[in-house]
């Protein structure tokens, strides 16, 4: 790719990941403010009625004995809408990063000392975000059955037992190593670079 590509492609990826990251601050905020308004106020934040049982992708109406809003059910709202400003947020600061790396191609310089730096601190950050975003789904399973009466709810002759699994989604390990990975290519390219510009 000509410089003057590089250069043009990197300051438009630049714009949209500003946009991007804007929203999910945003988005964050907004999230961490419901929560909190759940934990002050309680019921009145729900529309009467409203309280369903989301399983995977099957989302069940409960009926009028089910649909009081208890201290858990509180609580796992105000989990679940944590987790999404953690997403909100880990996902801001990826876009921040991502710009500090686009800011360096936008100058025509993609392997500058820094680009290596920034991809390490993306590899950090998809670790962290990663592992603790799937800690507070752990909290939430957890608090879902306390919240309902699964067993009473799901009672029915055609089933015969019920079995908890817990499953850890590792896809952020991954993406931790591609960006470490791209972290030692840059910071690489950075050392060829300078020794480059050292015998010019």
């Amino acid at each position: 790719m000509e410089k003057g590509k590089m250069m043009k492609t990197a300051a438009v990826l630049d714009r949209i990941a500003k946009i991007l990251g804007a929203i999910a601050k945003v988005c964050g905020i907004i999230c961490l403010v419901f929560a909190v308004l759940v934990l002050l106020l309680g019921e009145k934040m729900f529309a009467p009625g409203t309280n369903v049982l989301g399983i995977g992708f099957i989302e069940f109406q409960l009926a009028g004995d089910y649909q009081s809003i208890t201290p858990a059910v509180r609580l796992f709202t105000v989990i679940s809408l944590v987790i999404a400003a953690v997403n909100c947020f880990i996902f801001y600061f990826i876009a921040k990063h991502m710009r500090r790396v686009l800011s360096s191609a936008k100058e025509g310089r993609p392997f500058d000392k820094s680009v290596s730096q920034s991809f390490r601190t993306l590899g950090i950050l998809s670790l962290a975000g990663g592992l603790l975003s799937e800690l507070f789904k752990w909290a939430q399973q957890l608090l879902l059955l306390k919240a309902y009466p699964v067993e009473e709810i799901f009672a029915s002759p055609a089933i015969s037992g019920m079995k908890i699994n817990f499953i850890m989604d590792m896809s952020f390990v991954v993406i931790a190593l591609v960006f470490f990975l791209l972290s030692w290519v840059f910071g690489y390219g950075y050392e060829l670079q300078k020794q480059s510009d050292e015998t010019l």
